[in-house]
């Protein structure tokens, strides 16, 4: 019996999130048979059009008191909706404007996590920078694990990962343990009236998911090969034709007019034609339905 695979996928906030996330969803289902997960920002009178694997859950608007790392720290409510409306083996988070480019399959996803629970993919550096793993490294010390938790020991140099989050491969059970104890974290936080930010970096769910990944259960993660997230911040050979994921990340800027345009016209390459509309005035016209 093969295994059952979900995807989780929050999209709120600027249009350009909707028009990526829209990419996005079309790619899941084009290239894999998994049930979708999708969380909105958006007032209920909008809704996807019908599609028997995807489920729908609404998130209210931001308010603006809520601290910016709220519209990324979503994406553990959004996971913990999805695990906790089915029965799934595998759930991957991914991020909206992340595109399935090849054919991913419930074996594919058990042979790369091999005998661990999650996995990730490394970003060793950023393009054109001279950066590398013991920069990250020190971004760590000086901002992740102070907020998280300034009580835990760094692991060793040699045996640390930044790893990016825009896509995360997880067995269920693993998944759900992480994402209960950084929701709590995360409200604790909130409780004492702790910003989730140190000096000008935002503590988002990346910071959660490293933190995981490195100080509470390091062994629980493997190192994905390159081609599972694959992103031009980070790869020089962008974009390679062996990826199975394409990653047009913004840092935490979300997808401005630049990278929506590099998001349409890889679509319009990997993925059928029918339906496809690029701009913006015609979100609500061609994607979303109207809720009379």
């Amino acid at each position: 019996m093969s295994s059952r695979v979900a995807v989780s996928l929050l999209i709120h906030g600027h249009p350009n999130y909707y028009l990526s996330g829209i990419n996005c969803i079309r790619s899941i289902i084009h290239y894999s048979d998994f049930d979708i997960y999708v969380m909105l920002g958006r007032s209920k009178k909008y809704k996807l059009p019908a599609d028997g694997r995807i489920k729908i859950f609404y998130l209210e608007d931001l308010s603006e008191k809520q601290h910016r790392s709220k519209r990324f720290l979503y994406k553990f409510i959004a996971l913990k909706q999805c695990i906790e409306s089915g029965s799934y083996d595998i759930v991957i988070q991914i991020d909206a404007d992340a595109l399935l480019a090849s054919p991913i399959s419930a074996e594919n996803l058990i042979e790369s996590l091999d005998k661990f629970q999650i996995g990730m993919v490394e970003q060793k550096t950023i393009t054109g920078s001279n950066m590398s793993r013991i920069d990250f490294y020190n971004h760590y010390l000086k901002h992740s694990l102070p907020l998280i938790d300034p009580n835990q020991v760094p692991p060793a140099l040699d045996r640390f990962r930044y790893y990016n989050s825009g896509v995360v491969i997880g067995k269920t059970a693993e998944m759900y343990r992480l994402l209960s104890w950084a929701i709590k974290r995360i409200d604790e936080l909130e409780a004492l009236g702790i910003p989730s930010q140190i000096g000008e970096h935002m503590i988002a769910d990346q910071d959660y998911f490293q933190f995981w990944t490195n100080n509470i259960n390091p062994d629980c993660c493997i190192e994905l090969p390159w081609y599972w997230n694959h992103c031009d911040l980070w790869d020089d050979d962008f974009p390679n034709p062996e990826a199975r994921i394409v990653h047009f990340s913004n840092f935490c800027l979300g997808p401005d007019k630049r990278s929506l345009k590099k998001i349409n016209a890889f679509a319009r390459k990997i993925l059928p034609a029918v339906g496809f509309k690029t701009s913006s005035s015609l979100l609500k016209k061609i994607w979303w339905n109207k809720d009379e």
